[in-house]
């Protein structure tokens, strides 16, 4: 919001002296940020700059790294120590939102290797007409614990369709 519209906001409600004060006060105790004119709240300021990208850039190389075995979030947190984590939270949910990362029952996938693993299940299913979790866990080079959730996931898409214990090809598949 511009500076001058929150002012006369606050100076219709509070007069012109106490409208200075609380913006002052409150940009001081550092839960505002004002920059150019404009006011916004400190965490969505966080968000929006350069050390933002730079820790959302390095949550998405943690997460690319992972691959298919996925990354709990205390994990993730142990892997960026010097990383805050409000900021590591907030670039994940903004990778969430650009779909360049998903997280699965607990585990954080960045979408890479999740896109890679949709194409070999696909050539898999032009070769056969049933997988099963075995052959899944082999195919994705992943353990139970990372297969099922990967699996849900190809279901939801419609890449995979449940059948009993195995899957069969989806509509997309």
């Amino acid at each position: 919001m511009s500076l001058e519209t929150l002012r006369a906001k606050l100076v219709g409600r509070a007069g012109r002296e106490v409208s200075d004060l609380a913006l002052e006060r409150v940009a001081k105790s550092g839960r505002v940020r004002i920059t150019a004119g404009v006011v916004c709240l400190a965490s969505f300021a966080d968000t929006a700059g350069p050390e933002a990208a730079r820790t959302r850039a390095r949550v998405l190389e943690v997460l690319e790294a992972a691959g298919l075995e996925g990354v709990s979030d205390a994990a993730l947190l142990a892997r960026l120590p010097d990383e805050r984590p409000e900021r590591v939270k907030s670039a994940l949910s903004r990778l969430s939102s650009e779909t360049e990362a998903r997280r699965l029952t607990g585990l954080w996938f960045a979408e890479r290797p999740l896109e890679a693993l949709r194409g070999k299940v696909v050539t898999f299913f032009a070769e056969h007409s049933v997988m099963s979790v075995p052959e899944f866990k082999d195919l994705a080079g992943v353990s139970r614990k990372q297969a099922i959730p990967l699996l849900e996931q190809l279901d939801r898409e419609g890449t995979t369709r449940r059948q009993g214990d195995d899957r069969v090809p989806g509509k997309k598949g």
